[in-house]
């Protein structure tokens, strides 16, 4: 497969129950099968941010900025936040729902809650305010 981003070859790892695309040799970006980075848990997640550190050393700086085509099936992949804070934004491809994460993203991610317990409490809160405010509208 080939990287959305820099259009360098992705690298298959393994990381016990799941297998996970690597641009190790370009940009440093990283592909998710469908719910795969919902299955990731915190040891797999440290465990890629140590293999981005030492595999991406030299990341390319030609990343494009238009849009991007899924590397499974090169459906133009849309883009969205990752959470109801809207400060991550990934690639997601709407046929196959795999999910393309720039460098660097991922620990964001990781990091932009303290638990999922806390995540979806305030996706809850959204949702509940969204309603609020479709039922306030009528």
């Amino acid at each position: 497969m080939q990287c959305p981003a820099c259009q360098s070859e992705l690298h298959e790892i393994d990381l016990h129950d799941l297998k996970i695309d690597l641009c190790q040799d370009g940009c440093g970006g990283i592909w998710f099968d469908r719910f795969e980075l919902n299955r990731l848990n915190k040891i797999q997640a440290n465990t890629l941010q140590n293999l981005f550190r030492t595999a991406t050393q030299k990341t390319k700086t030609n990343i494009a900025k238009t849009k991007r085509r899924c590397p499974r099936d090169t459906t133009i992949m849309q883009q969205h936040y990752h959470s109801v804070r809207k400060k991550i934004e990934v690639d997601t491809c709407p046929c196959c729902a795999g999910i393309w994460l720039d460098r660097n993203e991922l620990d964001a991610i990781q990091n932009e809650y303290e638990s999922q317990h806390e995540r979806e409490e305030e996706a809850s809160r959204f949702i509940e305010a969204a309603f609020q405010k479709i039922l306030a509208s009528r």
